[in-house]
């Protein structure tokens, strides 16, 4: 007997990441950061990390949670409405979410403050 896991894993595997989260969009990045200048107060720079053929967008926060005096917000999103955010500060603060086609999630990343790698 078995309980139907098997017909739904959680957490299947992916040989291609881009088949998972989908190609990103770029008009979506360039909106973001618009955005976020427009409206945060905090944010010190907003930028992409290529301008013709953004993945990623990075925004450096004047503050940060608790003590932390600065934060950066790296964000990838993708045409098929995937997105991921990854949250670090100075005082090891690491945390990501992202959402798939079926949830929302949010875990802190047990490692060292880093460049988001686009892994969800």
């Amino acid at each position: 007997m078995t309980s139907g896991d098997d017909d739904h894993p959680q957490h299947p595997e992916a040989t291609d990441h881009t088949e998972v989260f989908g190609p990103i969009d770029p008009g979506a990045l360039r909106t973001i950061r618009d955005l976020f200048v427009e409206l945060e107060p905090l944010v010190e720079t907003a930028t992409l990390d290529d301008p013709l053929n953004p993945q990623t967008l990075t925004v450096e926060l004047a503050d940060g949670i608790r003590s932390a005096s600065t934060a950066r917000i790296e964000i990838r999103w993708s045409l098929t409405g995937n997105y991921a955010a990854h949250y670090t500060d100075e005082q090891n603060q690491n945390w990501l979410l992202h959402n798939s086609a079926k949830h929302v999630h949010c875990k802190a990343v047990n490692k060292p403050a880093q460049r988001y790698s686009g892994e969800v």
